[in-house]
Parts: structure tokens; C-alpha cells; sequence
């Protein structure tokens, strides 16, 4: 019978994301034939893990090396610096390494935060994001977590030359989806107060309904825009 780590998940194709495994998850690790895993945790994996992983012509990197310790007084607030979340990302991205698998010693933390940067880079609204990160992390959550998430800065992130059909195929589909959304503003189809309006009262189909607004709060009741099935016109009001 095979055990994957509590904290293990798909993240998408080609890439996984779990705790540090233990020797009665090796069985499971040996049936994903990764090429490379990265460690972000501060701790050296153990010489079971390493000795598993190199028997199996897994390539080890170890990025959690000098991470601030957040029980350390007067350490960083910071979970890992921007750029150990850079090179890490930027592995991740390498299609020409997959499968590859992202690990810290709770399956949490660091990995949470990683995999919240990669959904920034792929265009994730915000809050889906961190709903992301705190589906996994639950009581563990942390608001210094959140915060670096929300302040990364993706233009740091060089994308490597060969990346992963999922990656292109998302950001395509938020161009387009932005680029449409730019057009009903343009034409007069979008609600000016960025408020619903029901689908049947709008002739539109449920999926047509929702749009998310970048400058509406994060949880407030303006986080969707409106799409009319007519052009305003100045002298209409809204329904």
C-alpha cells in the first residue's frame, strides 16, 4: 500500500507539493519519477531522504539554507527572502526538469508561500490565492505568510526558456479574459458601480454574471463587475 505525506497535493501537472516525506512514503515518492526536488526548509533533509532521492537519480536543492527562524528574536517577519522565492520559482517553471516536487519540513509554510507566488505569477486573483494557502495551512496560517504574498513582486521572476503548457495556456486565457473585460467597459456594457446583476434579469448565462474587479476590496460585496446584455446609454439607469 502506498502513503503520501498528510501535506502532499498536485499543484499541476509535472509539479507537487508536500512535507518532508518520511521512509514509509518512499513507495509513494518512487511512483512519480521526479527529476528534481527542491527543499525550502532551513533544515537539512536527513541522509534516509537524501540517500532515497540520489538512489533514484533525483536531483537535490537545498534553497532554504539561512532562512530566517521566525522563533529567532529580532529575525526577519519574512517566512524566506524574495530571492530564495525567485531561483524557486524559476525551477519550478523549468518544464525541462518536470515532474519536480517543492518540500518544507511542515508541507506548509514555505511551500504555501511558493505556491501563492506561482498562482500570482499565473494571474490568480488575490483572495483565491490566499484561500489556496490557508486550505492547506489551516489553523497554521500566518498573517506574515499572507503579507508576503500579497507584496511579491513577480516582475522579479526570470521565466526560464522552456515552460510548461499549463502556465502558457493560464496566463493566455487572463490576457484574453482582461483584454474582453477592457472591451465591455470600452462599448458601455460594464455596470459603472461594478455591482451584480442577475443573470436572468440580464439574459446572460451564470458563468457571464461574474467578473473580478482588481480595484474592488477584497472581501467586500463590489468584488464582481456586472456585464449588461445592452450598452448603457446616458439616459438608462441601472436595473
Amino acid at each position: 500500500m502506498l502513503f503520501p505525506t498528510e501535506q502532499f497535493g498536485i499543484v499541476e501537472a509535472g509539479v507537487y507539493r508536500s512535507s518532508t516525506p518520511f521512509p514509509s512514503h518512499f513507495p509513494f515518492f518512487a511512483t512519480l519519477h521526479l527529476r528534481r526536488v527542491i527543499f525550502l526548509s532551513p533544515e537539512a533533509p536527513t541522509r534516509l531522504v537524501t540517500t532515497f532521492f540520489t538512489s533514484h537519480g533525483v536531483e537535490i536543492v537545498h534553497l532554504g539554507i539561512g532562512l530566517p527562524g521566525w522563533a529567532t528574536a529580532g529575525g526577519s517577519w519574512k517566512p524566506m527572502s524574495e530571492e530564495v522565492v525567485k531561483d524557486a520559482l524559476e525551477m519550478v517553471l523549468d518544464a525541462s526538469v518536470h515532474p519536480v516536487c517543492v518540500c518544507d519540513t511542515s508541507g506548509v509554510h514555505q511551500v504555501g508561500v511558493l505556491v501563492a507566488c506561482l498562482r500570482r505569477l499565473q494571474g490568480w486573483a488575490l483572495n483565491s490565492t490566499l484561500m489556496e494557502y490557508q486550505s492547506y495551512a489551516g489553523g497554521k496560517a500566518r498573517y506574515g505568510n499572507e503579507q508576503f504574498i500579497e507584496l511579491f513582486d513577480e516582475s522579479l521572476v526570470t521565466l526560464p526558456r522552456v515552460l510548461p503548457e499549463w502556465y502558457l495556456t493560464g496566463v493566455a486565457a487572463v490576457a484574453a479574459e482582461r483584454e474582453e473585460l477592457s472591451r465591455l467597459i470600452d462599448t458601455g456594457r460594464v455596470d459603472a458601480k461594478q455591482e451584480r446583476v442577475d443573470g436572468a434579469t440580464a439574459g446572460l448565462k451564470p458563468f457571464e454574471v461574474f467578473w473580478y474587479s482588481e480595484d474592488a476590496p477584497l472581501n467586500g460585496p463590489r468584488g464582481e463587475v456586472a456585464v449588461l446584455e445592452e450598452p448603457l446609454r446616458e439616459t438608462e439607469t441601472e436595473l
